[in-house]
C-alpha cells in the first residue's frame, strides 16, 4: 500500500510539499515572481495578518487585494497562480482574497463596534491529508445564494473585528506592496 505522508488540494491547487514556514526571504522571492508575472494593475495589494508581526509563529502569509473587480475570471486565476507558485515553488502558503477596503484596521478594537464588510476568496474544497489520514476538509462557498457570483470564487460578508483582532498584539496595519 502507497501512504501518502503529504498532501493538500485548495480547488485546483495540489501540492505533496508540505508547507514550511514562512520567511521574509522567501516571500519576497514569491513576491517578485508573483507580481511580474500577474495583471494587478486595478488592484491594491497588501500584506497582513500575524506575519508582519512574528513570522516565526504562522504557517501563513495573508495577501490582500482591493479595487474594483472588472474580471472574475482574471481574479481567480490571480488566486490560483499566487497559491499554486507558493506552494509549489516557494514550499510556502500564501493566502490571497479580495477584500471590499481595509479600513477596518482603522476600527476600535471593541465587540460594541462591529462592521460587515465582503471579502472573495476562491471557491471550492480544501483538505489536507497527512500519513493518508484527512485532518483538514472545508468547502469554501459563496453563503448567500441570490448572490450571482462565479462558481469558482467564494463571496462572504464578514463580521469584523474579528475576536482575534480584539488582542491587542495585532495593531498592526498592513503594508501596502503596490
Amino acid at each position: 500500500m502507497i501512504r501518502t505522508p503529504y498532501f493538500y488540494r485548495y480547488n485546483e491547487v495540489t501540492t505533496t510539499i508540505k508547507s514550511k514556514t514562512p520567511s521574509w526571504e522567501l516571500f519576497n522571492q514569491w513576491w517578485e515572481e508573483f507580481n511580474s508575472n500577474v495583471n494587478l494593475e486595478d488592484y491594491s495589494v497588501y500584506i497582513g495578518g500575524k506575519f508582519i508581526i512574528d513570522p516565526s509563529t504562522t504557517k501563513d502569509i495573508d495577501i490582500i487585494l482591493t479595487g474594483p473587480i472588472y474580471d472574475y475570471e482574471n481574479l481567480y486565476n490571480i488566486f490560483k497562480y499566487g497559491l499554486d507558485l507558493s506552494l509549489n515553488k516557494y514550499g510556502i502558503f500564501v493566502d490571497l482574497c479580495w477584500w471590499d477596503n481595509i479600513d477596518f484596521f482603522k476600527y476600535p478594537k471593541r465587540k460594541d463596534f462591529i462592521r460587515y464588510h465582503n471579502t472573495i476568496k476562491m471557491s471550492g474544497i480544501e483538505y489536507l491529508i497527512l500519513s493518508d489520514i484527512c485532518v483538514y476538509d472545508i468547502n469554501h462557498t459563496t453563503f448567500d445564494e441570490n448572490l450571482e457570483v462565479p462558481e469558482y470564487l467564494a463571496f462572504n460578508r464578514v463580521i469584523l473585528p474579528m475576536d482575534k483582532q480584539m488582542n491587542e498584539k495585532y495593531n498592526t496595519p498592513p503594508i501596502k506592496l503596490r
